[in-house]
């Protein structure tokens, strides 16, 4: 599903739900180590994703200030608009 998706976020948003079955997997197996990943899993999770919903956000915006879609498709205008450092 996440990879027919054009749209950023619906991406990550789709990998969170594919995370989310391994928490409960590693929740359900049990085990004080299976409960102690499924722990980190879940703060792992919650940090890198939303330094990534915060990259795509700041993307999108210089994406649509250029093009008026916010999908994959119309990143080469970034291109243009990103400035050169």
């Amino acid at each position: 599903m996440a990879i027919s998706q054009t749209n950023a976020k619906r991406v990550l948003a789709y990998s969170t739900i594919a995370n989310l079955g391994l928490i409960v997997a590693c929740a359900g197996v049990g085990t004080p180590e299976a409960v102690w990943a499924a722990t980190f899993l879940v703060l792992f999770h919650a940090v890198a994703k939303s330094l990534l919903f915060l990259c795509v956000g700041t993307a999108g915006n210089i994406i649509s200030a250029a093009a008026t879609s916010r999908t994959w498709i119309s990143c080469s205008s970034a291109c243009h608009v990103w400035p050169v450092s």
